[in-house]
């Protein structure tokens, strides 16, 4: 039976997901939901539930590792409508689709300060503020309220701790922001960008740093099929064109194992898996 989607929803049947990923693995999903009308998500949700649909909420894929198998029921992306940047003073309300980098760029053209620190910051806003902590993370002091769904209806004000982590379908944020110079805000963000070199795909452990001990474990550069552990930056993992999450897997293990046989530190994995196993294989 074919669901009566509303407007401003784009759906493809049987995605690879391989497709729409920062690190170009995944299977296919039932459907591929982008919603580009706010008004549209409830409804769209609600369908998938009537459906039969568990649905996961992807962002522009650069945390999430999207296994071989593809994901069972539907994949939802925030479109056009959740991408907006709305000044009001010093006051700036952001989408949820809308990257962070693109965020830090356009307040600090615009001599606004209070957002240096979220510079190298993967992905979209909305992953952000549900995966990382605010306090400590570049929130605190400027994030005024935060929009997100409960229940099936919006909700805006202060996102609870216990959400945090736990990916809410966050919808947007209200940031107030100080006044400063344009090229010193500037010239801070970009100081912060080449101290912040690469996302890790590892939490920092305690007392360490996650570079130096990859690095003293002999595993930069090293190449599994094809992926790899760059030179230039050993806590992240590189897909060249045509890598499986297969191979991701098993290069992400070799450096949890090395590292812990060598010099006694617990890595802890900071991407996510998600989505089914191939049938004749362990990926992850």
């Amino acid at each position: 039976m074919k669901v009566p989607w509303p407007e401003g929803v784009v759906v493809r049947y049987h995605e690879p997901l391989s497709r729409h990923t920062a690190l170009r693995t995944g299977g296919p999903c039932d459907a591929f939901v982008v919603v580009h009308a706010p008004e549209a998500l409830a409804e769209s949700l609600a369908l998938c539930r009537e459906r039969g649909w568990a649905w996961t909420l992807l962002g522009a894929g650069t945390r999430t590792v999207v296994r071989d198998g593809g994901l069972a029921g539907a994949a939802i992306r925030l479109g056009q409508g959740f991408s907006t940047l709305v000044r009001d003073g010093l006051c700036w309300d952001v989408g949820a689709a809308l990257p962070v980098g693109a965020l830090v760029a356009v307040v600090a053209a615009a001599g606004h300060a209070g957002l240096e620190d979220l510079s190298g910051t993967p992905g979209c806003l909305g992953a952000a503020l549900a995966l990382d902590d605010g306090p400590g993370r570049g929130w605190a002091g400027v994030l005024e309220t935060v929009r997100y769904l409960r229940r099936g209806r919006m909700v805006e004000g202060t996102l609870p701790e216990a959400l945090v982590g736990r990916r809410p379908v966050v919808l947007g944020a209200r940031f107030r922001l100080a006044e400063g110079d344009p090229e010193v805000i500037q010239a801070q963000v970009r100081k912060r960008l080449a101290a912040s070199r690469a996302w890790s795909w590892y939490e920092p452990p305690v007392r360490a740093q996650v570079r130096a001990a990859i690095q003293h474990s002999s595993l930069a550069g090293v190449r599994l099929r094809h992926v790899l552990i760059p030179v230039a930056a050993p806590e992240t993992l590189v897909n060249l064109g045509g890598g499986t999450a297969a191979d991701l897997a098993l290069l992400e293990r070799s450096v949890l194992d090395r590292v812990k046989r060598q010099r006694g530190i617990d890595l802890k994995p900071r991407v996510r898996w998600a989505g089914r196993h191939r049938p004749e294989g362990n990926d992850g």
